[in-house]
């Protein structure tokens, strides 16, 4: 049977501002080369890393070293210093800690660490030279409540006894930290603030000047140094944990606003406008398009209106409530025949990624194709059962070159394929639209910059001393907008290498 293949550049208009739209290219199994790839690798792809970095806080003690299973994770760490994240397989491993330079039969610490899909840690070595040791501490990366930042205090100042955190001239946030203690994470209110650090009989030890903290964040406020020679401080170690939308985007909003793209997925049904409430979202959608994200006031019960293109929003064919959360990022998708519309509002997982990690998740709006299977070829199944109107869960893969593989549930038979290139720091909403029956059946893969996991200094970072020279892949603490900066373009490089991939429409499901 002979199978005919339309093909259409995929090159979607600008409807708003933020990220563009991406379409991955679809082809029948017979005629898309397999990647090279074995089922073993696929296993280890689907787990999101967890990433690592390190506190030396070892007063006395030499530069180190970071070994892990015996090979090198950090070199020439010095004292009051930290490393940026570093990526590390859900594995048990070996850390070992060792004077700059020595072999690992020279290791000073010597301990496991059990690392989970997805985890961060703070590896702190700590202790006097002659008593050294080493702690992990796992970070919180739950986002942080609505406009707030969290922080947490750990001991590593060997002979300061139990030490109080209270905001200068303010309360108390953190009393009685033992040595080698962590306490629990609490909500911080952003803003510019000086922190005091006391001792027992409310003996001041030190001021740390005016730390920005920043919403979406995690604050790791070590405590090092020692009482005896008076050099004890804070090294205020920052984690981004939920940045606003506006902010991970690049739009011109606020925390305030969230961000909103709409798919059309009605095969059969005219261009759309959108609208949230009364005021225009994006106008003359295509089927199998989407638009920019666009900035939307935050709010409950907001009136998100469909029209066809050019109609009067009084003339809506789809009218639904959804709240928006600030500083949220969604997409909503329309589905549908001609007039009967509706529209499945998801959230969109922003969250900085592993480094050399990505994220991706499928969604499935085809008009009448039942329940699929989503993996990848030779490798494994990604979602399972994946029912019409519904999204997977997101799944986090390592970055390259893929060959996605759409199946009826449960079975073996590939219906269609698409080749993506999956960049780091991005995450992937993969939405299946169309209809088999009529061979209008498309995959777009739709990227969003999410940034990769970054481990700063809060400001002032200059004051503090980072790590110079460390291996290529711990790269020493910066400044967070430096950091920060480095992320938003690499998302940016992401969003323009895949924009330009073309659209082929399949033959009809087998």
């Amino acid at each position: 049977m002979s199978r005919s293949f339309r093909r259409a550049l995929g090159d979607f208009a600008a409807l708003g501002r933020g990220l563009v739209v991406i379409v991955a290219a679809l082809a029948l199994l017979a005629l898309v080369q397999p990647a090279a790839r074995t089922a073993g690798a696929q296993e280890e792809d689907v787990a999101a890393n967890a990433t690592i970095r390190i506190v030396h806080a070892s007063p006395g003690a030499p530069d180190v070293d970071v070994l892990l299973d015996g090979q090198p994770l950090a070199q020439g760490i010095v004292y009051g210093s930290a490393t940026d994240y570093v990526p590390l397989t859900p594995a048990n491993h070996q850390l070992q800690v060792v004077p700059t330079g020595q072999p690992a039969d020279s290791a000073l610490i010597d301990q496991e660490l059990e690392a989970d899909s997805g985890a961060a840690y703070i590896f702190v070595v700590r202790g006097t030279l002659n008593e050294i040791e080493g702690q992990v501490v796992d970070v919180n990366l739950d986002a942080t409540e609505e406009g707030m930042a969290r922080a947490r205090v750990v001991n590593a100042a060997p002979d300061a006894g139990e030490i109080d955190i209270a905001v200068t001239g303010g309360d108390t946030l953190f009393d009685g930290v033992a040595f080698e203690a962590a306490t629990d994470y609490q909500d911080i209110e952003p803003g510019t603030v000086s922190f005091d650090l006391r001792g027992e009989e409310d003996r001041a030890l030190a001021t740390v000047p005016e730390i920005t903290i920043q919403p979406g964040r995690v604050y790791d406020l070590v405590a090092i140094g020692q009482v005896s020679d008076q050099s004890v401080r804070l090294l205020p170690l920052e984690t981004n944990v939920s940045r606003p939308c506006t902010e991970v985007l690049g739009l011109a909003g606020s925390a305030e606003d969230a961000c909103v793209r709409i798919v059309h997925a009605a095969a059969g049904a005219a261009d759309i406008d959108a609208y949230v409430n009364d005021s225009a979202l994006a106008e003359g959608v295509a089927f199998a398009a989407a638009t920019e994200y666009v900035i939307v006031p935050a709010g409950e019960d907001r009136q998100l209106r469909v029209t066809a293109a050019g109609a009067s929003v009084d003339e809506a064919i789809l009218e639904t409530e959804t709240n928006l959360t600030a500083g949220q990022a969604y997409q909503a998708v329309v589905t549908g025949e001609g007039e009967e519309l509706e529209a499945t509002v998801n959230e969109i997982n922003l969250t900085p990624l592993p480094e050399n990690q990505s994220r991706l998740r499928v969604i499935h709006a085809s008009q009448d194709v039942e329940n699929v299977d989503v993996g990848i070829t030779e490798g494994p199944t990604l979602v399972e059962g994946i029912e019409p109107g519904q999204a997977s869960d997101y799944a986090t893969v390592d970055s390259g070159a893929y060959t996605l593989e759409v199946r009826p549930a449960g079975e073996a038979t590939i219906a269609v394929t698409a080749d993506a290139q999956l960049e780091p720091g991005v995450t992937y909403d993969a939405v299946a639209v169309g209809r088999a029956e009529d061979q209008s059946l498309e995959l777009l893969v739709l990227a969003s910059r999410a940034a990769v996991r970054e481990g700063a200094l809060a400001t002032p970072g200059a004051a503090v001393e980072t790590t110079p020279g460390a291996v290529a892949t711990v790269a020493a603490v910066g400044t967070p907008t430096d950091g920060e900066t480095d992320a938003v373009e690499q998302g940016e490089d992401a969003a323009e290498t895949v924009e330009a991939v073309d659209v082929v429409t399949p033959t009809a499901l087998p």
